[in-house]
């Protein structure tokens, strides 16, 4: 385990594969792992992560972020933190919100009965004697895509490697907007995992930095976001 935090850690899982709840992580795992009980337990550590009743559980910072938004709102005489952030939003109230989601819901959820039933039959067929549970989802709905589209999700990673998505994207926004991007290499940057591009203009004229941070680390934030700096 050469990512391990601690000699302790690499010793302990030494020779072993770890899977985290991080979603590059557990996301491969539920789909290819046979071992229901440790999608369970892996997917359960990951809807719990901060609800553990430990030292590391946040439900009271939760609460208190939610009471100071509250506060904040009524001091900017805002009806709550929902209309505060919502005013420079494309939709200006909750009410909006809400019948933009329930638009989407009623649609979302019949999709959603029709792709359980077909994994639900995939568990039958074979011999499968459970529901089909969160912790299912991924690994059977493979399987019904390869099943009934022919799609094996495996089968395209070649294609979508980092470098193949990024020069995919470099190669739309030039054709878009004539922006050219060229990769640099004697710029110290904060982790050795960043990646730094000079972005030019379509007159050749130059426009700033991109930096690319694209692995899981234990101290970085999850998902997908961006920042800048200044």
């Amino acid at each position: 385990m050469e990512n391990s935090e601690t000699e302790e850690d690499q010793l302990q899982y030494e020779g072993k594969y770890v899977f985290t709840p991080h979603r590059s992580s557990m996301y491969p795992f539920l789909t290819e792992s046979n071992r229901r009980d440790l999608r369970e337990q892996l997917y359960t550590a990951y809807v719990q992560r901060g609800d553990n009743d430990n030292e590391t559980d946040n439900k009271e910072v939760a609460a208190r972020i939610a009471k100071l938004r509250a506060e904040r709102a009524q001091l900017m005489g805002y009806e709550s933190h929902a209309h505060f952030v919502l005013e420079e939003r494309m939709l200006k109230t909750p009410a909006e919100v809400y019948d933009l989601l329930m638009q989407l819901w009623k649609p979302a959820l019949e999709r959603a009965k029709v792709e359980v039933a077909d994994m639900q039959a995939v568990v039958d067929a074979e011999g499968g004697d459970f529901e089909i549970a969160a912790w299912d989802w991924w690994q059977y709905s493979e399987k019904v895509r390869v099943a009934k589209y022919d799609l094996d999700e495996a089968a395209l990673k070649p294609y979508l490697s980092l470098d193949n998505v990024l020069n995919g994207v470099f190669a739309t926004t030039n054709k878009l907007w004539g922006l050219t991007f060229t990769e640099i290499f004697d710029i110290n940057l904060y982790h050795p995992d960043a990646r730094v591009w000079e972005v030019k203009d379509k007159d050749g004229s130059h426009l700033g930095i991109f930096i690319g941070d694209y692995f899981t680390r234990s101290n970085k934030r999850g998902g997908a976001w961006m920042s800048s700096f200044r």
